[in-house]
Order: C-alpha cells, then structure tokens, then sequence
C-alpha cells in the first residue's frame, strides 16, 4: 500500500508540483513581507502539475512507451484515466485562477515569458534545438520556477528592504542557483534517458561524480549569497540559519546520490528541500 501511494504521489507529478507551489510561499514571506495568499501557490500547483502530465502524453508517444523500467513512463502506461483526470484537474485550476494571478499587464509579460522558455526546451531537437545546449537544462527549469513562483508573486507587494532591487536580485539569483543545483542532482536518476535523447545534462556531459560536485559548489554560492543578504539586513539571523541548514543538508544528500536509487529517493528527497525551505520559512513566522 506504501508503495502505491508513493508510486502515484511521484510519477503522476503531484509531489514535484507540490513542493514547487511551496516557492510562491517561500517569495511572499522574505520579499513581500506578509502572510502567504493561497492563490499563487495553488496557481502554481496547478500549472506545474498540467506540465508535468502534458509532458508525459509527449514522451509517452515516445520510443520509451511503456518502458517499465521508468515508473514515471510507466505510470500512465498503467493509469491512463487516472493521467486524464490529473490533466482535467490540472487544467480546470489553472484556468480557474489565471485572471486571479495574473492580473495585470507585467505578470502577463511574465507568464509568456515563462511558457516561451518551458516551450522552446519542449520542442523537438530538429525545430528548436534549446535541449541540446550544455547544461542549459537544469537552468531552464529553474528560470520558468522564478518567474512563475517568485517574480510573479512579488509583484503586488515588493517590499523587500525597501524596494532594494539589488537585493531583490540578489535573492532571485540566489534561490536560481538553488534549484538549478537540484536539477542537476536529479538529472544524475535521468543520466541514461537523456543520453539517449540526446540532452546535454551535467550528468551526461560530466558524469556523475563532476556532477554531484557542480551541485555542491552551487549550494556554497546560493549559502554565500544568502550571508551577504544576512549582513546587508536583508534576511533575518534566523532565516539565514535556514537556508544554511538546508544547503548542508542538500550536500550531504547528494554526495550520496547514485544512478542506481531509487525514483523515489530522488523525488523525496531532492524536490524535498524546496518545500523545507518554505516550512522553515513559516515556522520562524510563527514563532
């Protein structure tokens, strides 16, 4: 039973859109000062799990269909009206909350902005051959989660240090380096899918170890900058400690990463550390 619910919580993509909803919270307590609105994170949700589910009827039809040696091919091998309810969920809560979200013309700006990226790196090699650059798509990824759960979301309320956009840069470029090092730790679980496919990953271009230490040395920037926004008094002691504590424990959990873990461990635990990073977050709020 473990086992199913794990299963369906990770191929199906609701545990990744969950933790990534999780963003639009960690953005609203450090830059717009103030609790949480719902909406955005459900906006996100919604937006990632449609994602994660249209990109799996494209790969799908791909020459890994019915691979049972992937559970996240397999998945909607085995559960196909279960695929189409998640894509009928999906897209009825993203379309329910989109004039919510994006109410005005720069979050519409955005949002294109957001969906012409995930849709050039979509696209097949012989169109628009964005996937085959070295490395660009753990920063791709990561680009699309700051638009849609960072920038977006801060734009009703920006008062972080007020209205210092230096660092408001600065915490933008930090959590891209953030989720881009997690990118690049999960795409060691990929490493032989993308070689096939010819996507230019870390992994694939690296190998596995290189890539564990290109992971690692992005933590210790995204830990940097976080203590410079800790000293220019734009992140709270407390708040600093976390993002610390969390980059450690990220370094310690991929330096023992392997190909060979399971699906799950990954999933868990990699996409894990985003939704830490708002728990934490909002636990220092309460106390």
């Amino acid at each position: 039973m473990k086992d199913k619910v794990l299963f369906h919580l990770t191929a199906s993509g609701f545990y990744t859109a969950f933790c990534l909803a999780s963003v639009s919270v960690s953005t609203q307590i450090i830059v717009s000062q103030k609790e949480p609105e719902i909406h955005y994170s459900a906006f996100l949700f919604f937006i990632s799990f449609l994602y994660y589910n249209v990109h799996k009827i494209i790969w799908f039809g791909h020459q890994r269909m019915g691979d049972k040696s992937n559970l996240k091919y397999r998945w909607p091998a085995q559960n196909p009206a279960l695929l189409l309810l998640c894509l009928v969920v999906a897209f009825a809560g993203s379309i329910s909350l989109l004039n919510l979200c994006i109410n005005s013309f720069p979050k519409l700006i955005a949002i294109t902005v957001a969906f012409t990226v995930a849709l050039c790196y979509n696209a097949p090699l012989n169109m628009m051959p964005l996937r085959s650059v070295k490395g660009i798509k753990a920063f791709a990824i990561a680009l699309v989660i700051i638009i849609t759960g960072m920038i977006i979301p801060s734009m009703d309320d920006f008062l972080f240090i007020n209205n210092n956009y230096t660092s408001y840069a600065l915490y933008l470029g930090a959590q891209l380096i953030f989720i881009a090092s997690l990118c690049i730790a999960g795409d060691i679980r990929d490493i032989r899918e993308d070689r096939d496919d010819k996507i230019k990953t870390f992994p694939v271009i690296t190998g596995q170890h290189f890539s564990k230490i290109i992971s690692s040395l992005l933590l210790i920037c995204h830990a940097t900058v976080m203590f410079l926004l800790w000293q220019i008094e734009a992140l709270q002691l407390n708040q600093y400690e976390l993002f610390l504590v969390i980059d450690l424990i990220g370094i310690m959990l991929i330096s023992r990463l392997k190909e060979t873990d399971h699906y799950y461990y990954f999933i868990m635990m990699i996409d894990g550390l985003i939704l830490l990073q708002a728990i934490g977050l909002l636990l220092i709020e309460r106390i």
